[in-house]
């Protein structure tokens, strides 16, 4: 099985993923985790920018 090469921008994607879902109509009163998520996601990638090899 292939191993993600960086864990850190596969959480950010899936948050990014499961947050942007939680805006759908159906699931409006789910918006405020799905800003959660996305402000998580947003953090776990500047986290892994700031934290990359050059």
């Amino acid at each position: 099985m292939h191993q993600p090469k960086n864990k850190k921008l596969v959480v950010a994607s899936l948050c990014f993923l499961f947050g942007s879902t939680l805006f759908l109509p159906q699931l409006a009163n789910f918006a405020t985790i799905g800003v959660y998520l996305f402000m998580l996601g947003s953090l776990l990638m500047l986290i892994d920018t700031l934290t990359a090899k050059a």
